[in-house]
């Protein structure tokens, strides 16, 4: 029965019906409920309600769990990402044996109407498919080529910000320009894999790769939705020629079985991409509770970290420790003219 399950919630070839749909919806459901409940209550100490469960956005969960030890909403994070793959994958089929375009299920990547999109894959009963058999099995391995494609974008995505700004701390150009080009790349790479397919068919997944997840990115609190904004013209028009080389590498019998190893190549870029120099415009200044302090300025035996201004607009001269009860400088720091 396990492998039945597993083959139904994360494979493509099992169909969905009404009556299947609803009793694994809900039972998932309920079962993920439970867990972040579990979690929440014993390291945060917080009733964590439906209403808790089902907010949109992880920023409103943020705000909850700002008491709570630092790495629980990451665990929590890490926890989604499977349930996320099984709604998608059983919503697509779903929506096959409704009737519909399995593209729908797309959908479910966006906060809010995914919701929607489960209710209303809940109603229609089964549908007989008015095409033959062979063209349902062309069209579902196509739509399984592009969900493969959209789920290694995400990916790349997710690796690509942890190790560049959750770890090195710092956005850079091969951030900006290296994670969407890999992005049109691996998902134009994984869509021609088995099949040669369009060029349009191939650019146009690319874009909605991008698109995916950047908004898994606003959804995930990696960053801001004014930010996501501003960036996602130039994301969508470096990941054009990505998608280009990633189809023409996956027709390639000399590359194809390194091709999508390639992909790997931008996190670890990032990850040993070495830092700049410090500027010589001064020192390093870091923000702290409403005032700018040296980074690199000592007093006695205390540490840069652990000190601050005496006031507000003083000279450097006047430093003073931080008292043990108060929090220490962040890391952030900001370059500055000593004038």
């Amino acid at each position: 029965m396990t492998a039945r399950w597993l083959r139904l919630w994360f494979g493509f070839s099992d169909p969905v019906g009404r009556d299947t749909y609803v009793r694994h919806g809900l039972g998932l459901t309920a079962f993920k409920y439970a867990i972040d409940a579990l979690l929440v209550w014993q390291f945060a100490g917080i009733v964590w309600t439906p209403f808790d469960y089902l907010a949109p956005l992880l920023s409103t969960r943020q705000a909850m769990l700002r008491d709570a030890p630092s790495w629980l909403l990451p665990l929590m994070v890490v926890i989604a990402l499977p349930f996320l793959w099984i709604g998608v994958s059983m919503s697509m089929r779903r929506a096959v044996d409704a009737g519909a375009s399995p593209w729908v299920a797309l959908l479910f990547f966006v906060p809010g109407l995914n919701l929607v999109l489960m209710l209303a894959l809940c109603l229609p009963p089964s549908r007989p498919r008015g095409v033959s058999t062979t063209q349902s099995a062309v069209a579902d391995d196509r739509f399984k080529s592009a969900m493969l494609g959209v789920a290694a974008s995400l990916a790349i995505t997710f690796l690509s910000i942890t190790v560049a700004v959750y770890l090195r701390r710092r956005y850079s150009a091969g951030l900006f320009l290296g994670v969407p080009f890999t992005i049109g790349y691996i998902s134009s790479y994984i869509y021609n894999y088995r099949a040669d397919r369009a060029p349009g068919q191939s650019i146009t997944l690319a874009l909605a790769s991008v698109t995916i997840a950047a908004g898994a990115m606003v959804v995930f609190a990696l960053e801001g939705l004014i930010c996501i904004g501003m960036a996602l013209p130039l994301a969508w028009i470096v990941a054009w020629p990505g998608a280009v080389l990633g189809r023409i590498m996956a027709r390639r019998a000399t590359f194809a079985p390194t091709g999508a190893g390639m992909a790997l190549l931008v996190p670890l870029f990032l990850g040993i991409e070495p830092h700049r120099a410090p500027t010589a415009h001064g020192p390093l200044l870091r923000f702290h509770d409403g005032e700018l302090r040296r980074a690199d300025y000592g007093v006695g035996r205390e540490p840069a970290a652990h000190l601050r201004h005496h006031r507000a607009g003083a000279t450097d001269d006047r430093m003073e420790p931080v008292p043990e009860c108060e929090p220490t400088a962040p890391g952030r720091v900001l370059p500055c003219d000593p004038r």
